[in-house]
């Protein structure tokens, strides 16, 4: 799990790249990021989010959000990103629908 809190945008996209690659290297196939706390997310992190769903689609794996809400939830709908991506309600209803 992921957690993503405050803002995504230019400056912070990094962090978050960096936390997803950390997971993958440590064996993880499948990423769930916790967006409960992320308060606004930029054509830059949508980018991010993007490039990452297709980067682990290509090896098998997926990447899934958890808590999407309010204007960051309104951005993922209007770039249409959203379809890229299992959205599930908690971390917990995450992680039973994955098993």
């Amino acid at each position: 799990i992921v957690r993503v809190e405050g803002r995504m945008d230019a400056e912070s996209c990094g962090e978050f790249d960096t936390a997803c690659g950390k997971a993958l290297s440590d064996g993880a196939v499948i990423i769930v990021a916790d967006l409960a706390s992320l308060g606004y997310i930029s054509s830059a992190g949508i980018g991010v989010f993007a490039r990452m769903a297709r980067d682990l689609q290509d090896t098998g794996g997926e990447i899934v959000l958890v808590s999407v809400h309010g204007l960051v939830r309104d951005v993922f709908v209007l770039t249409q990103v959203i379809t890229l991506f299992r959205v599930f309600d908690s971390p917990e209803a995450a992680l039973a629908g994955l098993t």
